[in-house]
């Protein structure tokens, strides 16, 4: 009983701390029909009411493009539009798609004083239109950007500023409104850090950090990113960073420092993804671009409901990344382009170079899946523990009635004896 109780014991505990990663499972597939017009990094690739576009990136991390293409799904071939990006850009994967409009903020290009735009493309009259930052805030290119459905607006954060030959990052958050194409003069706390290439996402309406009841505030997370000073890593902790923001009490909390809350490694350049379903945010490949070991094929989890980080299980990426455009379309989590650490003769050399291959992974369909999924593994963690605890009972009970026979018999000899 004793062996019993403690087996199934060993096993729960295995249960609560394999479970979490164990219910959300990757399986990368790659879209042979969807190969990008060329290799690259950093692009935008946005489906809108139906239509994909691919837009700008850079090849073998020096060349800028500019280029516009539309998705033909009859012939599944990419056809390149008439018309061009601004300017050419390198890193384009800053973007919020929505209605009609694509909306590029703070797109990376070479000329400064152009970076400090937000642009909307017109999918419909394929028109371009530049608002510019306000003129009293920071003028910052790679910052992320988040969307409030309930406001209307574009939350953009961090951001990269240059003066002269200094370069900052920036702590601010700017609110722009779509519906007007215009921002909105109001104030927000200062990020704990600045950093831009930061990943971010909304979450609104659901458990956060072990709550049963729904928070009725929207929360931004802000994951990773680059200080200004590359090569002085005291001024962002290790790029593994997570930050807070409630935008109802406008206060930001870094939980690396009050609940030790980490990525699993330093990531930057990439877009977060929140699946609502499963309450939880994806962050794939993007490794930080300054150390050339750090290229990843992993995927973090970061589960809101308990502000806990976990590498996925399932399948890694077929090769280690940075510089990766991330989507999601309805079910489905979309990985494009990339700059690329790829292994060749077998495995002997290492070669650098720029991806065109799309991959994507299925997510869970609905809560119920997800739920019963979870059911699943703890029904099996329970069979095991009731059959090991079955054998162990029994190799018990039959020890016990050897040791019985052996008293027995030892008695019986001592009364044979006495008489």
């Amino acid at each position: 009983r004793e062996s019993f109780s403690m087996l199934a014991s060993a096993v729960l505990l295995i249960a609560s701390l394999l479970l979490p990663g164990l219910a959300f499972n990757v399986s990368w597939t790659l879209e042979h029909s969807l190969t990008l017009p060329s290799p690259r990094s950093s692009p935008l690739a946005c489906h809108v009411n139906g239509t994909l576009y691919v837009m700008g990136g850079r090849q073998n991390l020096s060349h800028s493009l500019d280029d516009i293409y539309v998705y033909n799904s009859t012939n599944q071939t990419f056809l390149k539009l008439p018309i061009s990006l601004p300017q050419s850009a390198y890193f384009v994967s800053n973007y919020m798609c929505l209605d009609r409009f694509i909306y590029m903020v703070g797109v990376g290009t070479s000329d400064i004083d152009r970076d400090a735009y937000v642009w909307i493309f017109d999918t419909i009259t394929y028109n371009f239109t530049s608002v510019t930052l306000p003129d009293n805030v920071d003028a910052v290119s790679l910052p992320c950007v988040v969307h409030s459905e309930q406001q209307q607006s574009l939350f953009i954060i961090g951001g990269l500023m240059n003066y002269g030959n200094a370069s900052h990052a920036s702590q601010q958050m700017l609110q722009f409104n779509y519906s007007t194409q215009q921002f909105v003069n109001a104030s927000f706390a200062e990020m704990p850090s600045g950093v831009y290439g930061a990943m971010c996402a909304m979450v609104n309406g659901t458990a956060m950090n072990g709550t049963t009841s729904e928070a009725p505030h929207a929360v931004i997370y802000v994951f990773g990113g680059e200080p200004a000073d590359t090569t002085n890593d005291s001024i962002v902790v290790d790029r593994r960073q997570i930050y807070q923001y409630n935008l109802t009490e406008n206060v930001w909390t870094d939980l690396s420092a009050t609940a030790n809350i980490r990525l699993t490694q330093p990531r930057s350049f990439g877009r977060a993804i929140y699946d609502e379903r499963a309450n939880i945010i994806l962050l794939i490949g993007a490794a930080s671009p300054w150390n050339r070991t750090l290229f990843t094929d992993s995927t973090d989890i970061f589960y809101v409901h308990n502000y806990s980080v976990l590498t996925a299980f399932g399948d890694r990426l077929p090769y280690k990344l940075e510089f990766n455009t991330v989507s999601r379309e309805g079910d489905y989590v979309y990985v494009w382009g990339g700059y690329r650490e790829v292994s060749i003769q077998n495995d002997t050399a290492v070669v650098y170079n720029d991806s065109d291959k799309v991959f994507k992974f299925a997510l869970p369909k609905s809560e119920k899946s997800h739920t019963w999924t979870i059911l699943a593994i703890i029904a099996g963690f329970c069979g095991l523990a009731v059959i090991g605890g079955f054998l162990a009972y029994c190799l018990c009970g039959r020890s016990d009635a050897s040791i019985a026979d052996e008293y027995d018999g030892a008695e019986y000899e001592r009364q044979k004896d006495e008489e």
